[in-house]
């Protein structure tokens, strides 16, 4: 056992702090605590202040992550609009997506993006491309609708 190893095991979080501590922000703190750094007190307990600034930055860089994510396409045809919210199925996979819509949504376009449409222009049958995210409390809702033709058309780039 090298000597990160031994501090490691020397120091650790204090007990009234275990209770609400997940496997992996235990293993980063235990990851922290084997540093060459002046984290832990006489006793062997890491310092109360430290800890909660390390769960508070280890938590930052778990969630961070999730809202850098990009925008995702879903292409298929509408089986169902309303004012809330669109399904659309994708033949080729069979795979069927629900969308959140938010209201006064006005994102919707041609496939080239260069005409606008309504919402009462969208209706099942219709072919549409929609580019969407989960970053939102992790509800899929769109960004954009692209009305399409046809299936093989795709959404061209602005």
């Amino acid at each position: 056992m090298g000597p990160l190893a031994s501090r490691a095991a020397a120091c650790s979080v204090p007990a009234n702090m275990q209770r609400g501590i997940t496997n992996t922000a235990r293993h980063a703190l235990d990851r922290v605590a084997a540093l060459p750094l002046n984290l832990c007190t006489k006793d062997g307990q890491m310092k109360y202040i430290t800890t909660t600034v390390l769960l508070m930055l280890f938590s930052l860089g778990v969630l961070l992550p999730s809202a850098a994510m990009t925008n995702s396409t879903f292409y298929g045809i509408t089986k169902h609009v309303s004012t809330s919210n669109i399904k659309v199925e994708d033949p080729k996979t069979n795979q069927t997506l629900s969308f959140e819509i938010v209201p006064k949504f006005d994102q919707i376009f041609s496939a080239d993006g260069k005409t606008t449409y309504q919402m009462k222009d969208i209706k099942a049958g219709r072919y549409v491309g929609i580019i969407y995210d989960q970053k939102a409390l992790g509800v899929r809702h769109a960004d954009k609708i692209y009305l399409l033709t046809s299936a093989n058309q795709k959404i061209e780039s602005q």
